[in-house]
């Protein structure tokens, strides 16, 4: 009797064991599901079709000598010569984190493609790296679904109202970045992102934003357009920051207003004596000054 109770008891447990370990698995296949889901509400293809990510390359004529990247182990690398084609580490960075967040989230990584392989297709979704010199960004940035940036001689601006956002060298030692995404007017079941900055970590420190802190912007847009500022400790992408998430144009100016308002310059002039006209720049927020020294102007001739 005491042998048969102590069978039953392991038949028990087994039977416990068995059913914990089933649940726990599907616990885990509905958390990998939920994740995927929410991974797609950002990067979702209605169509369910490929997902590209596009680097921007340039030309290179094949007698430039390219030198190793300096090693603090000596090793003696040669030089790299007869290319045609360069691509730039910021490019490399942002393609790796793009990459690994894609084949972490849906398990599905994305097409890697140059910008020239791809720029007669429309009808396509697509995350691009770089600003105005990716055929892709170019693209985006000129569709009519696009309401909410664009870039401007070093500048961040509003779509409609041109005004200023943010631009380079606003912050020593910073670069900065933008995400936008759309869903193109002739193809609204595809969706077009693009991740651009100033600078090499302006770039590349956006696709790290966006790889890593996806689930906080969909927070927010949801399956919806976004656009994202953002600015970049140079040299470290991880020391990335969000300046500013905004689902529409009223969002948008109203950060616009709010940068116009901080950056207010007070200036004040003086006339030496001699003549000499000082001007004096305080930028509102900021204790540096700039000096401006201008000769005073030629008496008319007579």
């Amino acid at each position: 009797m005491v042998v048969k109770d102590g069978v039953v008891q392991i038949a028990y447990n087994i039977i416990g064991g068995i059913l914990v370990s089933g649940l726990a698995l599907l616990l885990q296949l509905f958390y990998r599901k939920l994740h995927a889901r929410r991974f797609q509400q950002v990067f979702q293809d209605e169509d369910d079709g490929e997902f590209y990510v596009v680097y921007k390359s340039v030309e290179s004529k094949r007698d430039v000598v390219f030198p190793a990247e300096e090693s603090k182990v000596p090793r003696g690398t040669p030089a790299t010569t007869n290319l045609t084609l360069i691509n730039s580490c910021a490019a490399t960075r942002s393609v790796g984190y793009l990459v690994y967040t894609f084949g972490k989230s849906i398990g599905k990584p994305p097409l890697i493609v140059s910008h020239a392989d791809v720029d007669q297709k429309m009808n396509l979704s697509f995350i691009s790296i770089g600003g105005p010199t990716n055929h892709k960004t170019k693209d985006l940035m000129a569709n009519s679904a696009n309401k909410l940036l664009d870039y401007e001689h070093g500048k961040i601006v509003a779509k409609d109202s041109r005004k200023i956002l943010v631009k380079d060298g606003d912050e020593a030692g910073f670069d900065y970045g933008f995400i936008i995404k759309i869903h193109p007017t002739n193809f609204p079941q595809r969706t077009w992102i693009c991740c651009g900055g100033f600078g090499e970590w302006g770039t590349s420190g956006v696709a790290w934003y966006l790889s890593h802190r996806w689930n906080d912007i969909r927070k927010l847009a949801g399956k919806r357009e976004f656009a994202c500022i953002t600015k970049t400790k140079i040299g470290c992408d991880e020391d990335t920051y969000l300046m500013g998430q905004f689902q529409n144009i009223k969002e948008i100016d109203k950060y616009a207003r709010d940068a116009e308002k901080k950056n207010v310059a007070i200036t004040s002039v003086k006339v030496s004596p001699t003549g000499t006209v000082t001007t004096t720049t305080i930028v509102k927020g900021d204790s540096k000054k700039a000096y401006c020294t201008e000769l005073p102007p030629e008496p008319p001739s007579v």
